[in-house]
C-alpha cells in the first residue's frame, strides 16, 4: 500500500486504497433510494398544498369581494329606488301613525330579510365552491 505524505505527522492513503477500506452495508443503498424517493414525495406534497391555499385564499377573496358587492347593489337598490306613495305623510291620529309605522317597519323588514336569503344563498355557494377547491387536492 502506497502512503502520501501531504502534511507533518500524517499519512493520507490513495483514493484506491481507500475506496477498498469502505465496506457499505447490505441493502444501504435501497434504503437511501427508497428515502430520497419520500423526500420528493413529501416536498412534491407541500408544494400542491401551498398553491390550494393560495388558490382557496384567492376563492376567499373573490367570494368575499362578491358578497359585499351584492350587498351594496341591495343597499343602493333600496335607497335609490323610486317608491309609490314614497311622500310624507302628516297623521294627528295616534293609532293612524302607529298603523303607518308599522306599514313601514314590515317594508323594511320584508326587504331585510330578503337581503338576508340573498346573503344566505351567497355563503351557500361560497362554501360548496370552497368545498370543491378543497377535493381537488
Amino acid at each position: 500500500m502506497k502512503e502520501i505524505h501531504d502534511t507533518p505527522g500524517r499519512t493520507a492513503m490513495s483514493d484506491a486504497a481507500e475506496r477498498q477500506e469502505i465496506q457499505i452495508p447490505e441493502g444501504m443503498e435501497q434504503r437511501l433510494s427508497a428515502l430520497v424517493d419520500r423526500l420528493e414525495a413529501e416536498e412534491q406534497e407541500a408544494r400542491k398544498r401551498r398553491h390550494n391555499r393560495r388558490t382557496l385564499s384567492n376563492a376567499s377573496r373573490w367570494a368575499a369581494g362578491l358578497a359585499v358587492a351584492a350587498v351594496t347593489a341591495g343597499l343602493a337598490f333600496i335607497v335609490l329606488a323610486p317608491r309609490g306613495g314614497g311622500h310624507v305623510i302628516e297623521v294627528n291620529d295616534p293609532e293612524e301613525a302607529r298603523i303607518q309605522t308599522e306599514r313601514a317597519l314590515n317594508l323594511l323588514a320584508t326587504t331585510l330579510n330578503k337581503g338576508v336569503k340573498g346573503m344566505e344563498k351567497a355563503e351557500k355557494e361560497t362554501s360548496v365552491f370552497t368545498e370543491r377547491i378543497r377535493g381537488l387536492r
